[in-house]
């Protein structure tokens, strides 16, 4: 059980910080790492991770908003920050599975080959086999364009990791986007449910210090 109080302050105050901090950062990686397979490669399995402790946060601010909510008076702004908050926890679990699947391409077959391109394989070793004719007189320059066309690359992405990767890139950018939204939104309706009717627009008189 966690302790809902730290340092006398309401463990949900606290805790909002590290969401409002790590929704945004995951987010912003699940996304670049979806459309950067360079990114993907140096990140590794760390932006999963990343997700997971982004999700744990959630759920932890989560179960001390409700723990405080039982400890304050309940306004329509307090009712309301509190189910956009329940509702935070589905676009957490979204970025966690989007990490997951977007760090798993990485086991896809990233080329394929078909019986073209082993007619070509089998070219290749043929032409490294046979020495052919001379590489000049008359004969060299068709020589030389048929070695070309032997020799060229012919590996192509295959189409399970083209369509999984669109895919990835679909879903990142929704729950992204989604995610970071709805953090807004929270925080937002959470800053109405405390500063609303709770501050003046107008500096407030303000009584001398007694001389010393």
């Amino acid at each position: 059980m966690i302790p809902y109080e730290i340092n006398g302050l309401p463990a949900h105050v606290l805790l909002l910080h590290a969401v409002v901090v790590l929704v945004p950062l995951t987010s912003l990686l699940v996304v670049g790492t979806a459309f950067w397979p360079a990114a993907r490669r140096r990140l590794g399995v760390a932006v999963p991770i990343l997700a997971l402790v982004t999700l744990g946060a959630v759920q932890l601010t989560i179960n001390a908003g409700e723990w405080l909510i039982r400890r304050v008076p309940i306004t329509p702004l307090v009712r309301a920050h509190a189910h956009l908050g329940d509702d935070m926890l589905p676009w957490a679990i979204a970025l966690v599975v989007v990490a997951v699947a977007v760090w798993a391409q990485r086991f896809l077959p990233s080329h394929r080959t078909d019986a073209g391109n082993d007619h070509t394989a089998r070219a290749e070793g043929t032409a490294r086999a046979d020495p052919g004719p001379p590489t000049t007189g008359p004969g060299a320059g068709h020589t030389q364009t048929l070695t070309r066309a032997t020799t060229a690359p012919t590996g192509r992405r295959s189409r399970l990791a083209t369509v999984v990767a669109g895919v990835t890139m679909v879903a990142a950018l929704a729950a992204g986007v989604g995610a970071t939204v709805q953090c807004y939104r929270v925080g937002d309706a959470g800053a109405r449910a405390v500063w609303t009717d709770n501050f003046s627009t107008q500096p407030l008189p303000r009584t001398p210090p007694p001389p010393t």
